[in-house]
């Protein structure tokens, strides 16, 4: 078995997974792929992509309801983060945030949000 990042040329074999759906919304400048191969036959596979993620949305609780302040920031957050990417993610915990974002577009999706540390001194090694 081998891991390797996958070249875009190559990403038609990524037709049996669910990734075509997801590359097609991202930059393919802002994407790599790692497959796992045994031998020729793909049996894993995941993009790693760098994306904006949102954070801290706050609004003062004498303002919150008023459509005019959401709007303005909604605005802002999408002018601010379209230079960067084509998607932006963010959890949303509180009921009144996950009403802006679903009048703004925003999409709920499916599963957990995990983080995973990525420096060297916490390096985690699956066993």
């Amino acid at each position: 078995m081998r891991t390797r990042v996958l070249p875009k040329e190559e990403w038609g074999k990524l037709n049996v997974t669910g990734l075509p759906e997801f590359w097609e919304k991202v930059r393919h400048d802002e994407i790599e792929v790692v497959v796992v191969e045994d031998g020729d036959r793909l049996v894993a596979s995941i993009a790693v992509t760098r994306a904006v993620w949102l954070e801290g949305l706050w609004i003062d609780e004498q303002h919150r309801g008023n459509a005019g302040v959401a709007r303005r920031l909604i605005n802002g957050m999408l002018a601010s983060a379209r230079p960067w990417s084509d998607l932006a993610f963010g959890v949303i915990a509180q009921d009144h945030v996950r009403d802006i974002a679903e009048r703004s577009g925003g999409v709920k999706l499916p599963g957990s949000v995990y983080v995973f540390p990525l420096s060297r001194k916490e390096e985690t090694r699956c066993a």
